[in-house]
């Protein structure tokens, strides 16, 4: 049950990214991708490579770039 609530997590991060990049680009389904994703995050056991890079790129197109920074060196030390 738990492995397939963080699978859930994950997946709805990613549903909230490609809602906005596909549907008017409201920035509130950026801000639901991130706690989407920060709640994944809190529940991995091992971290996961794309969930970095996907937020990392909200990172950046909100221009939180040292955030983005970040989580982008992190995807790429784990990958």
């Amino acid at each position: 049950m738990i492995l397939f609530l963080k699978i859930c997590l994950d997946v709805l991060g990613n549903a909230h990214l490609t809602n906005f990049f596909n549907n008017g680009e409201n920035v509130e389904q950026l801000t639901l991708a991130l706690k989407a994703y920060a709640q994944t995050e809190r529940n991995l056991k091992e971290p996961n490579p794309d969930l970095y890079f996907n937020r990392a790129s909200i990172y950046e197109y909100l221009e939180r770039y040292s955030e983005a920074i970040a989580d982008y060196n992190t995807a790429h030390t784990i990958d």
